[in-house]
């Protein structure tokens, strides 16, 4: 997939979907939720291949920045709607969860140490994405 790239220290990639606001997941039934934490894991293997995932060693402590490409205009946006859509990319991070890619070891404060980057980028109706970078700090 275009735009992956991969070191020790840094894993960037950028998968086909537009992250869910607060307003649209919490109005979804229980089990799209979790039908879309899968969906958003499969994203992440196909981005970065079964065979990275197998072999990377996950990080203990990381920070998380994430490119929101939507259509809607990011300056009306408010920032706890948009947050909100980082719990299935993060559950699909982890070592822990039934669906985590084994990119980090958890989604707590204690692995990212810092409130997550929100990058809000407006594009075209069809050319919605997010473009994640994962970065090792130990």
């Amino acid at each position: 997939m275009k735009n992956k790239s991969t070191t020790l220290n840094e894993v960037l990639f950028e998968i086909p979907i537009l992250l869910p606001t607060l307003n649209t997941y919490s109005r979804w039934h229980w089990k799209k939720q979790r039908e879309h934490t899968r969906i958003v894991s499969l994203l992440v293997k196909e981005a970065l291949g079964l065979k990275f995932i197998r072999e990377h060693s996950p990080y203990n402590e990381c920070i998380l920045i994430v490119q929101r490409h939507s259509t809607k205009d990011p300056k009306a946006m408010d920032w706890d709607n948009v947050f909100a859509g980082l719990k299935s990319l993060c559950d699909s991070l982890t070592v822990k969860h039934k669906h985590g890619n084994n990119l980090i070891v958890d989604d707590s404060t204690a692995c990212i140490l810092a409130t997550p980057t929100m990058i809000l980028v407006k594009c075209k109706k069809g050319e919605e994405k997010a473009v994640i970078k994962i970065i090792k700090i130990s």
